[in-house]
């Protein structure tokens, strides 16, 4: 144990906590976003006057420094060790020494009146360590000292859910809410759950809830202001934020809220700035990574744009949006050849991404190979007619197989495996190995979800929706309901999925997407008009207007509905944002023509569609 009486380290705040705030997927590192919570237990009577109750003070705002200098005082003032454990773990803790913390808590030797709350601290420093069996471990210590404690239940639910016991982590947190019906944390992770499984606007709720009892709590005004935003409230997400920054200026998660919403409002320079005043190309937090990707390649940046999606994809390698980014960023770079070391093996794939073979076959255009070229974008053209891909490329199936039979329990093990299985086309294997895992995790939404994947590849789709539903109880994200409603249009049940999509719609605010899936089963029914509705919707939401598939799309419909004059300002703007796309540049050069023939000064026409027709046989 570390001398209280002579440390060897200075006091200093460390900021071990503040990437939780943004990670992706949201509640992936859940436990960490809560470690500035405050924490209320017992003391002795003397402590509560002196300079233990002083530290407590301190505590309670999140103070740890000030914290660690008062429980030093108090041990000059002859208070024990047991004395002051419990509160000395806590403030090193909040400071991001987790060794200190454990050399104080792990000996678990607190004054009886102290053990609940030592054990809950030293429970945390084992999560934020990611040692996930010991955490569970000293809960079960705190809950044996004091079972009616509503953070210590956040707690559980927080620990339950990194451990991939979704279902439990809900009924933890909903013992919480029993305890406390109006505790601001059990509140908080409430809606983070509403917000995974039900969606933007039903999590609202819980955050409206938590901040009627705490107005002024920050991490709760965070995550209110986010799930405005995502919901597409994009005004009241700027006054909370702006309600952030006053009550904690500098506040880095009010900041990126406020890059977030200036890019959306086209205020693309202002974003960056922020990002770059929060420092978001040193920073380990993907969703600043990821913002700054984009707003970089939009600024005519790929170099730097590359170097944050690269980062972020070493931190998040399954990370789809990240890997389509960086293989255009690297593309307009200028370095095809690193594009295609990087990327075309998995754009070989079977189930390999549209957009990522797309990028490939551009790649090897530059590089001269035509040939390879025509077979990549031939790929994209013919996937482009199916409706969805669950499965994303893996590496050898092999050697997934090895890593997974000495670790049959392991989760991500498991579910590369079977992504790999799929992606060679061995389905009966893929759905016996995903039974297997449920064996181990039957509480994992991440394995319903990994089993439908199975059975929606065998196209056993009324297995997958099994899956898929159970999953969608505790979490349902815009890509899970991708895979129910692929499940359900593959089983000719078009007007379930697009209930399922609209009902995602309203629950999550706009998403490009969505807004094309529910095009294509307009489509599919033979409703242009409805399709046509779908994708005005699309092209509204938030990126719409930068997705030239999306206003390629569009013009087609259009002009199928014989509104030529409307399709072409569109296909302008597609062509201009991605002139090698062959579709785009196609279908621009036929409504040039169709306007050729019904103008009666034709002149211009002609040498816009000459123009046009040139270009493309140039690319």
């Amino acid at each position: 144990m570390t001398s209280a009486r002579n440390p060897s380290k200075p006091t200093r705040l460390r900021g071990v906590v503040v990437a939780a705030l943004f990670a992706l997927p949201l509640l992936a590192l859940i436990g960490i976003a809560f470690l500035t919570s405050s924490w209320v237990g017992s003391a002795n009577a003397s402590g509560q006057n002196g300079a233990i109750g002083e530290a407590r003070a301190h505590l309670e705002r999140g103070d740890g420094v000030a914290a660690e200098m008062a429980l030093k005082r108090a041990l000059e003032e002859g208070a024990t060790n047991p004395q002051i454990a419990a509160w000395m773990g806590q403030a090193e803790f909040l400071q991001g020494d987790l060794v200190d913390a454990r050399r104080w808590l792990s000996p678990g030797e607190f004054v009886n009146e102290d053990r609940a709350h030592g054990f809950q601290i030293l429970g945390l420093v084992e999560m934020a360590e990611g040692n996930l069996p010991a955490a569970g471990w000293a809960f079960d210590r705190s809950l044996e000292a004091n079972a009616d404690n509503a953070l210590l239940w956040v707690d559980i639910a927080q620990l339950r859910y990194r451990g991939g016991e979704h279902g439990g982590s809900l009924q933890a947190v909903e013992k919480a809410l029993e305890i406390d019906a109006d505790h601001p944390r059990a509140l908080e992770f409430r809606g983070l759950i509403a917000r995974e499984s039900e969606g933007m606007v039903p999590a609202l709720e819980w955050f409206e809830r938590g901040l009627e009892v705490a107005p002024d709590d920050l991490s709760l005004l965070g995550e209110y202001a986010a799930t405005l935003g995502e919901a597409g409230r994009a005004s009241d997400m700027l006054t909370v934020a702006r309600a952030m920054t006053k009550a904690s200026p500098g506040n880095p998660k009010a900041l990126y809220l406020q890059a977030v919403l200036a890019a959306r409002g086209g205020k693309n320079s202002l974003a960056r700035r922020i990002l770059w005043r929060l420092k978001a190309d040193e920073s380990e937090i993907p969703a600043q990574l990821l913002l700054l990707g984009i707003l970089e390649l939009q600024a005519g940046n790929p170099a730097v744009a590359a170097d944050s999606l690269e980062k972020l994809l070493r931190l998040q390698p399954d990370n789809r949006r990240a890997r389509q980014l960086y293989a255009r960023a690297l593309l307009e770079d200028d370095a095809p050849s690193e594009l295609i070391a990087r990327f075309a093996d998995a754009a070989r794939q079977s189930d390999a991404d549209v957009y990522l073979m797309t990028l490939v076959g551009r790649a090897y255009e530059q590089t001269g190979d035509r040939d390879k070229a025509a077979w990549y974008l031939d790929k994209a053209a013919d996937a482009k007619r199916h409706f969805v891909t669950a499965i994303s490329p893996v590496a050898n199936v092999g050697s997934l197989r090895s890593e997974w039979e000495q670790d049959q329990r392991s989760v991500a093990k498991g579910i590369a495996f079977v992504r790999g299985l799929v992606a060679s086309q061995q389905f009966g294997q893929a759905i016996a190995v995903s039974n297997k895992l449920a064996e181990f995790h039957p509480d994992s939404t991440d394995i319903a979800i990994i089993r439908g994947d199975a059975a929606l590849a065998a196209k056993q789709f009324n297995l997958a929706m099994q899956h898929y539903t159970q999953a969608s109880r505790i979490r349902q994200p815009s890509s899970l309901s991708v895979r129910m409603a692929a499940a359900l249009v593959d089983s000719g049940k078009l007007r379930e999925a697009q209930s399922l999509l609209v009902n995602s719609l309203e629950n999550n605010g706009p998403d490009t997407e969505i807004s094309e899936l529910l095009t294509t089963i307009a489509v599919k029914s033979g409703n242009w008009e409805e399709a046509y509705a779908w994708l005005d919707y699309g092209i509204k939401a938030p990126g719409g207007q930068r997705d030239p598939e999306l206003l390629r799309w569009h013009a087609e419909m259009l002009l199928r509905l014989g509104q030529d004059d409307e399709a072409l300002p569109f296909l302008q703007r597609a062509y201009r944002l991605q002139k090698s796309n062959p579709e785009v540049a196609q279908t621009f050069s036929e409504a040039l023509k169709r306007q050729l023939e019904a103008s009666a000064d034709g002149t211009v026409f002609q040498r816009k569609a000459n123009r046009t027709l040139n270009e493309r046989g140039r690319s």
